[in-house]
């Protein structure tokens, strides 16, 4: 009763609003529920010509682009290129219109901060309606957010209970917080859902592993892993003790939802609908073919303040064409400066250190670090004596080669990264 009254609440003031989220709700559906429609096709060419003539008209670092219609006659720019040339990426037509700051934890580098204008906005809160319903979790239901929350972002106890949200804290996911996290979600039996960072996904799967030998019955709709690589081993885990499907989903901080994994499927549908994709190759500026591992780069077709066209996320992944002939995303490596290689120089997918790592339950936290050509770290937290340090050693040398160089360090802690979030698998080695 509530569900539906919240949900009803919130599109009467969307219609006394004019309805904005409204007509972007639909034609999200209309762009991706039938990508190869013409109305789907037409909708995209549209806002990306939109886009590109608005840029090359009123953004100063894009002024000499001649063919405004060509996406390739655009450059390719990345955090650097935007923070050196700051002023002359605003639109003149938005100098003096409201706008909104978004910014970057600075997780994988320095913070970095944009300005996006309302319909981005708009766009954006869509966007997360609408993937949030495609995981099954409707306007309406309780969400619990995992993640660091500060006295600079957490909701009041009115807004929490408007939103119908839960706060709990990734900073300190001790056995007591789990535990008392669990006891909030068997409470209630209506239906919730959970929203993590995957690294705080991994420590409660661990916890439940040893402390839960039951399901945990709460009538949990959908997780929902983000802002990290979800460890196959920790979402295999967490559906069968929740009953609930665990699935991934790619965004950024700068622009918004990028894609997201159905229940049962381990590509990512692609954001085509708000977002143009490239990938390219890692050396140079050229498409990568289907199936290619290469560089992400993006067009945010609603963000008429700061335009950012052919944008290098610094993310490494690759496309391929489904059963319907769309392009999903394949894989999804995560950022380019955190890839591992072999020490033949092959690129190796991080599954392959996941892969290896679930078999030993008895670590707290583990980090895998790339620190030369041939030369790996490993550090683990654990509470037990660790038997099979050897055994580890020899399958990440059947993984990596046998002439590689393997260290093994015990910590107290991983510390996290002032975001809340928890890097698995860095690299230390500049290989590109």
């Amino acid at each position: 009763m509530v569900l539906n009254f919240r949900n009803t609440i919130f599109w009467i003031l969307d219609a006394l609003k004019g309805g904005k989220i409204h007509k972007h709700y639909k034609e999200l559906g209309v762009i991706l529920e039938d990508y190869n429609s013409d109305n789907s096709k037409n909708l995209r060419k549209k806002h990306l010509n939109h886009l590109l003539n608005h840029a090359a008209k009123t953004v100063p670092f894009y002024k000499d682009i001649a063919d405004k219609n060509n996406l390739e006659a655009f450059p390719v720019v990345n955090k650097l290129i935007i923070k050196d040339n700051y002023d002359a990426f605003k639109s003149s037509s938005y100098l003096n219109k409201k706008k909104y700051k978004v910014s970057t934890s600075g997780s994988s580098g320095t913070p970095f901060n944009l300005y996006q204008n309302k319909n981005k906005q708009n766009r954006n809160s869509t966007d997360a309606i609408y993937f949030a319903k495609r995981a099954g979790i409707a306007i309406g239901i309780k969400v619990y957010f995992i993640r660091v929350w500060t006295k600079y972002n957490r909701k009041s106890a009115l807004l929490s209970w408007i939103q119908n949200v839960g706060m709990q804290n990734a900073a300190n996911l001790n056995k007591a917080e789990i535990e008392n996290f669990i006891a909030k979600l068997l409470k209630s039996k209506k239906s919730k859902g959970i929203w993590s960072y995957a690294s705080a996904l991994d420590t409660i799967s661990k916890y439940v592993q040893v402390e839960h030998k039951e399901p945990i019955n709460c009538n949990m709709t959908c997780v929902v892993a983000c802002s990290e690589r979800l460890n196959l081993h920790t979402k295999t885990t967490l559906q069968t003790y929740f009953n609930a499907p665990v699935i991934s989903r790619y965004s950024n901080a700068e622009n918004g939802i990028l894609a997201q994994q159905k229940a049962n499927t381990d590509h990512f549908d692609i954001n085509w609908a708000s977002y143009y994709f490239e990938i390219f190759k890692f050396d140079e500026d050229t498409p990568a073919e289907l199936g290619e591992l290469g560089r992400v780069i993006i067009t945010d077709l609603f963000n008429y303040c700061m335009p950012i066209i052919r944008y290098d996320t610094g993310d490494v992944a690759s496309i391929e064409l489904d059963e319907h002939n769309v392009p999903v995303f394949k894989k999804v490596e995560g950022r380019r400066q955190d890839l591992i290689y072999n020490t033949k120089g092959e690129l190796i997918s991080s599954f392959v250190i996941g892969a290896v790592m679930k078999k030993y339950s008895n670590f707290k936290q583990f980090q895998f670090i790339q620190i030369d050509e041939k030369a790996y770290v490993i550090k683990l937290n654990t509470d037990t004596l660790f038997k099979g340090e050897q055994q580890l050693i020899n399958e990440f040398k059947e993984a990596l080669g046998n002439n590689c160089s393997i260290e093994i360090k015990y910590l107290n802690e991983i510390p996290l990264l002032a975001s809340g979030k928890q890097r698995q698998v860095m690299s230390a080695y500049n290989k590109l």
